[in-house]
């Protein structure tokens, strides 16, 4: 599946804020660009990560 036919999964979004995370934020941060350049204008990385958001102590919730 290539990067453009995903992008059918989120078109419902495009004029929404959306924030793209991942573990460490490098898959995120080239998501976002993806995004951009699709013409989505309200995408934020969160940078670093989910694991800069844990090293921060900052809460985490977990499906069981």
């Amino acid at each position: 599946m290539t990067r453009c036919m995903r992008l059918d999964e989120v078109k419902a979004y495009k004029d929404k804020e959306i924030a793209v995370t991942c573990k460490s934020g490098v898959r995120s941060s080239k998501a976002v660009l993806l995004l951009q350049e699709a013409g989505y204008s309200r995408v934020s990385n969160l940078g670093g990560g989910m694991d800069s958001w844990e090293k921060s102590g900052l809460e985490v919730i977990r499906k069981q």
